[in-house]
């Protein structure tokens, strides 16, 4: 996949979302959003993230 066709797979996130990762800490906002424009839950993948940095 191109470039030009990544960027158009991508959703656009609603102003809601754009706030909920707000609430999240910073060095995890860019990892929430890209989740967020695939069409992932942030809350979700927030907990998934928290899980797996207690097994580092």
């Amino acid at each position: 996949m191109d470039q030009q066709e990544e960027s158009v797979s991508k959703k656009i996130l609603t102003q809601d979302q754009i706030e909920e990762l707000m609430a999240y800490p910073n060095y995890w906002r860019n990892t929430l959003r890209e989740a967020a424009e695939r069409g992932e839950s942030i809350k979700e993948v927030y907990k998934e993230l928290k899980e797996m940095e207690h097994l580092m």
